[in-house]
């Protein structure tokens, strides 16, 4: 569930979402059968990414986009730093905010609340 600023709702649902275990840094191993209003997956770069914290990156591409849990001021799965920021910063800027960069409108600092909900696997 995620809120904008401008009061619109929005939502994005995955059929499969797998995650691993500690020793293998919690690492994102499979997300797929996106469904919601978003505009789009921001997710699905993420694929594979270990969970960082800002005082443990993980992320694939620090090389590149510097350390994305720093930078987003968070912590998530960071491919590369760019099209979801569960954590960041409530009124942020630019990647520092909060946002889900495809809802339409979106300017990243668009998001007043985001809420992530994991079920267990079914049987």
């Amino acid at each position: 569930m995620i809120s904008s600023l401008d009061g619109l709702n929005y939502y994005a649902e995955y059929e499969l979402f797998r995650i691993a275990n500690e020793d293998n840094l919690y690492r994102l191993t499979n997300i797929d059968g996106y469904s919601g209003n978003t505009g789009g997956d921001a997710m699905a770069w993420d694929i594979q990414s270990a969970w960082s914290t800002k005082d443990r990156d993980n992320g694939k591409h620090t090389d590149v986009h510097g350390e994305c849990a720093v930078e987003g001021h968070g912590a998530y799965w960071y491919s590369v730093c760019g099209d979801f920021n569960p954590n960041g910063l409530y009124n942020g800027s630019g990647s520092t905010s909060l946002f889900w960069r495809d809802i339409p409108g979106s300017n990243f600092n668009n998001l007043k609340f985001l809420e992530m909900k994991i079920r267990p696997a079914r049987s």
